[in-house]
């Protein structure tokens, strides 16, 4: 009689998973597209091209091109970084923390699957180009300091993001100092 109701338990516990697995997968789109949302990121939607970001406690100004789209800046409490998105074709990460290019540059030389090539260097900015095997994909990525008074930003594109040259331009020259007031 126990091996039945053993059996039986395990039956239940078995549909009420697949149960559980069928109602997550009626949501319509690709989770794999999406990055995790985080239950405490903070969302801030603005119709301008022009962000202030001062109310993330940053004194940055975002210029964001004109192209359809609002941008929308959330706040990533898990990784500790300001995102700002807007279409395809741009998206930032901004944290407060010095740059470390050495540590950069060497990650990009032991990058076993990727082509790594530089194409801009300068004391505030590292502009690289990543190539996958076989022409699979060429893609911009970069690395910029911003000094806003005593405060120091990184700013690079969101990793999940695939940028031409002249997207990753557009993102490096998008974020500025705010002007004191």
């Amino acid at each position: 009689m126990r091996l039945y109701f053993r059996g039986m338990k395990s039956s239940i516990l078995c549909i009420a998973m697949l149960a559980l697995f069928a109602a997550c997968g009626r949501s319509g789109g690709s989770s794999a597209d999406t990055p995790p949302a985080d239950s405490t990121a903070k969302t801030q939607q603005v119709s301008a091209s022009v962000l202030d970001l001062s109310q993330f406690d940053m004194p940055l100004l975002v210029n964001v091109p004109e192209k359809g789209v609002a941008p929308l800046a959330v706040m990533n409490e898990e990784l500790g970084q300001l995102e700002v998105r807007a279409g395809d074709h741009f998206g930032l990460a901004i944290k407060e923390m010095e740059p470390d290019f050495p540590r950069l540059k060497a990650d990009l030389e032991r990058d076993m699957l990727l082509k790594n090539t530089i194409v801009q260097e300068a004391p505030e900015l590292l502009l690289y180009r990543s190539e996958y095997p076989n022409e699979a994909g060429v893609f911009m990525h970069f690395m910029q300091m911003v000094k806003s008074g005593a405060r120091t930003f990184v700013v690079e594109d969101l990793q999940n993001g695939r940028f031409n040259e002249a997207d990753a331009k557009e993102m490096i020259a998008a974020v500025m100092p705010k002007p004191v007031s």
